[in-house]
């Protein structure tokens, strides 16, 4: 591990690796949150034996509260994280909570075809941080970050058998649709409630028109929250999202979502 790290301890749980040279890493340890309400929200949805999946884990900030609870409630959490310093202090955070026994790192990416691809490492590195975010996208359109090569994989082709997926956290810097592409069948089939960032900018960087992109993408009797200071609210559609993130919840399980509205 490296030497320029700090460690936060939450309510849910201890994250270390962070670094006062990542930006969004240095808030969460600051600030002492991350996300709080939409973890509870999201972990409301999670049953025992399911599976909790984190596609774009990062060091940890969702996969340790994910973790945490699934150990109390007997289900468990796969994360995804494709760059190998990330991964690295993500196994390690896992170790630290005692959560490894429930819990599995893919050190892959997740999209819409298969194969080795050039990811960007880009601003927390940019600015001297051994952790942070990355994203796909030529050097035209990321001419600053420094770049590495990871494993590209489909939703589809590395779940069979994984187990029954009853919440998904997708935030992967606008390639949010490649990963919803390439997951078509395991999402039809397990049809789990979705946390899913709302990235206006990275999207607009590749030129999708999100909020047409995601009907087609999910499966039929999807419908659309956000949480708000009443909890969890219904929306009809994207626009009137004013959040970064939005729920996308099964009708079968809509009943639980108004459970969170007071």
């Amino acid at each position: 591990m490296q030497s320029r790290s700090c460690t936060a301890t939450w309510p849910r749980g201890t994250v270390c690796g962070l670094t006062v040279a990542s930006l969004v890493i240095s808030w969460a340890f600051f600030s002492g949150k991350y996300d709080d309400e939409k973890q509870s929200a999201l972990l409301s949805f999670l049953r025992p034996g399911g599976v909790a999946l984190d596609v774009g884990a990062n060091i940890g900030f969702y996969t340790i509260p994910m973790a945490i609870r699934a150990k109390e409630i007997r289900s468990r959490v796969t994360a995804i994280e494709p760059v190998a310093s990330n991964a690295e202090w993500l196994r390690y955070n896992l170790a630290l909570n005692g959560c490894l026994d429930i819990a599995e790192v893919l050190e892959v990416a997740l999209g819409n075809e298969c194969g080795q691809v050039e990811i960007a490492l880009a601003d927390d590195f940019l600015a001297g941080g051994v952790v942070g975010n990355a994203t796909f996208g030529n050097r035209e359109l990321y001419p600053r970050f420094p770049r590495t090569m990871v494993q590209r994989e489909t939703l589809d082709r590395i779940w069979e058998g994984r187990g029954r997926i009853d919440i998904v956290k997708l935030d992967i810097e606008g390639h949010e649709t490649n990963f919803l592409e390439g997951g078509r069948a395991t999402i039809s089939e397990h049809r789990p409630v979705l946390l899913i960032e709302l990235n206006r900018v990275h999207q607009e960087i590749r030129r999708i028109d999100f909020d047409t992109a995601i009907l087609s993408l999910l499966p039929e009797h999807y419908t659309f929250g956000e949480l708000r200071a009443s909890g969890i609210v219904p929306i009809s559609n994207l626009a009137e999202c004013s959040d970064t993130d939005f729920l996308a919840v099964p009708e079968e399980r809509v009943p639980e979502l108004h459970q969170h509205q007071s």
